[in-house]
């Protein structure tokens, strides 16, 4: 799987917030909470889940030297925790901000968790709690048709595989079409064929068919039908029908 850095060229496209930038965001979602509405249950708990990630703003930021990487003295399993600390608050808050409808603080939240999980990985930390950094991307994948950014996020979608614990990685719970490691694969995939490039999809299927190997030929199958329902270019259908000829149709079958 994809482990290089792509911080640079990920962020020269703006869907992975620089680490200043999340505090500046996160005083957005506070503020949208607090206009949301009066003392509702819900308000008292976005209260506390708000009150808790600014804490951990406040400890990355104590963390974080002038080169923008933490302190070199903190390990791996701290920055794992304290990152499945800051992305299970988000996930809660987003929770919250989806039963009071607040469309807006949900796009934050998605720009946020996809920080956070940059921030975690930068620093050799693990990615715990999954499904919303799935979720996150997956938002921003399909808010955009920049075939640039489209295979930017393909690689970033790889370094998110790459560092996932190895719990997520083992792929318990087959049977659940909805488990995370299984939607990042595809959505992966997917980013990939919708980046038009015939190298990041080469990548990202050879990823794929090692990652959710039981499921590559529904997958290939599909895209097969994709190619065309949405008029893909020609040297796209070459890469998807190859894949499918050696993993959904192999010759012999």
């Amino acid at each position: 799987m994809y482990t290089g850095d792509m911080n640079a060229a990920l962020r020269k496209h703006r869907f992975i917030p620089l680490p200043g930038e999340l505090q500046a965001l996160f005083d957005a979602v506070s503020s949208n909470f607090k206009l949301a509405g009066s003392a509702k249950t819900e308000n008292q708990e976005s209260t506390e889940l708000i009150a808790g990630f600014q804490q951990f703003l406040s400890i990355q930021k104590q963390l974080e030297m002038a080169n923008g990487s933490a302190d070199p003295d903190i390990s791996s399993t701290e920055i794992t925790e304290l990152g499945e600390f800051g992305l299970g608050l988000i996930n809660h808050l987003g929770e919250v901000a989806r039963e009071q409808k607040l469309v807006e603080t949900n796009i934050a939240l998605a720009a946020i968790t996809i920080g956070v999980a940059d921030w975690i990985m930068t620093n050799h930390g693990r990615i715990v709690i999954l499904e919303p950094v799935v979720d996150a991307i997956a938002a921003e994948a399909n808010a955009t048709s920049d075939h640039r950014t489209l295979a930017n996020m393909a690689d970033f979608m790889g370094r998110v595989a790459a560092s996932c614990t190895d719990v997520i990685k083992h792929d318990l719970g087959v049977e659940n079409p909805r488990r995370p490691w299984r939607l990042l694969q595809v959505n992966r995939g997917i980013t990939a064929t919708r980046s038009h490039s015939r190298q990041t999809m080469i990548r990202v299927f050879d990823d794929l068919v090692m990652a959710i190997p039981h499921e590559a030929p529904a997958f290939f199958t599909e895209g097969m039908r994709e190619m065309d329902s949405q008029n893909y270019p020609d040297f796209i259908r070459e890469v998807m029908h190859e894949y499918y000829e050696k993993h959904s149709h192999p010759r012999g079958h």
